[in-house]
């Protein structure tokens, strides 16, 4: 009887590593469009719409 796993065969272990780095991954990009607009909110609204500092505060 043989105790070690063929090459070919997947252990949950690498499954539930690589769902799990999917799932990290998918969450990441997911997020970045609205991390990538916070930073460029501030000056648009102070800029481009007059806006002051109650503004700012009311976007973000």
């Amino acid at each position: 009887m043989r105790t070690e796993l063929a090459p070919e065969i997947e252990t949950t272990d690498k499954r539930a590593l690589r769902h799990a780095l999917l799932i990290a991954l998918a969450n990441g990009i997911g997020y970045l469009p609205f991390a990538l607009t916070i930073p460029i909110l501030p000056g648009h609204v102070t800029g481009r719409l007059h806006g002051g500092p109650a503004e700012v505060g009311a976007v973000i």
